[in-house]
């Protein structure tokens, strides 16, 4: 069930995996369901999703066959995870003091640039990147393309034939592998 899956990717992405847990099951299954429903209106996936945040189901199952669909698994994992750090970021604000005095001084704030960081680097940053490496793919399209003097030619991303057809995307994947 998507649940089980997702509560255990998210719990790793958020390091919610020790004896003590900050979040229920039902908290991440909630959160994971929020994030599908903010991906799904970013991102046009191949399968249509229903998602209902209020009574935390999604349909159809993108963890079983046949609709197994590892980019929303991914999205939706690294949304979850991003959205439980912001949560995690605003409350750690409301806790951090800074006081000082004429001699001393007291700041617990410093744990926040630690947050901070985290945003800009952790899962917030890899759905954004991976976001955008999706939404590239979804965009490149089969076309047609017209190569040199010679009725074949064998590139090292697939075969084609002079205006024959040639798939975008596996000249892209060729050169991402990099």
């Amino acid at each position: 069930m998507w649940s089980d899956v997702l509560i255990i990717m998210i719990r790793n992405l958020t390091n919610d995996i020790g004896i003590v847990q900050n979040f229920t099951d039902d908290q991440i299954a909630e959160a994971a369901a929020v994030a599908a429903m903010i991906s799904s209106r970013e991102f046009p996936f191949k399968t249509q999703y229903a998602i209902d945040v209020v009574n935390v189901t999604i349909s159809p199952d993108p963890t079983l066959a046949p609709t197994i669909d590892n980019d929303a698994v991914a999205l939706w994992s690294l949304k979850a995870a991003c959205l439980a750090n912001q949560n995690a970021f605003y409350g750690g604000i409301g806790q951090g003091i800074k006081v000082r005095d004429d001699t001393s001084s007291v700041d617990t704030t410093g744990g926040l640039a630690s947050y901070a960081n985290l945003l800009k680097l952790g899962p917030c940053q890899s759905y954004r990147e991976l976001f955008k490496l999706l939404t590239t793919r979804k965009s490149m399209s089969s076309g047609r393309v017209i190569i040199g003097n010679s009725s074949h030619m064998m590139a090292p991303w697939g075969n084609f034939t002079m205006l024959g057809n040639f798939s975008a995307r596996g000249f892209f994947d060729y050169f991402l592998r990099f």
